[in-house]
């Protein structure tokens, strides 16, 4: 199964995976046990986007403090026709995590 994995985001750069349609089977964050504020990643059924401006397919929040350093969603094959991008923000625009709050990984696994 291909694996896209992350570990630095920067603001408005999304991270192309596909250009062509694809099924996601899941997305597992593993967050710094530190980290004081939540993440979002979002997910693009696109061939390219723009974080802040392009309409978010899929978004998931990622807790801090008392809630788990790893979050794993499971997607079971969701099609994505047009493509597959994906970002991580602090909010739900285009700003990347800083340093001390950006995961320590950030895996995408899909087909």
């Amino acid at each position: 199964m291909p694996t896209n994995t992350q570990t630095t985001w920067a603001d408005t750069t999304d991270i192309v995976v596909s250009t062509s349609a694809r099924r996601i089977k899941s997305v597992t964050v593993r967050r710094h046990p530190s980290a004081a504020a939540a993440v979002y990643i979002q997910l693009y059924d696109a061939t390219s986007s723009t974080p802040g401006s392009t309409a978010i397919t899929d978004q998931i929040q990622v807790g801090f403090g008392g809630y788990p350093t790893i979050v794993k969603v499971n997607f079971h094959g969701k099609l994505y026709k047009t493509g597959l991008c994906w970002f991580c923000s602090t909010d739900l625009g285009a700003t990347a995590p800083t340093s001390n709050e950006i995961p320590l990984e950030c895996r995408l696994d899909y087909v």
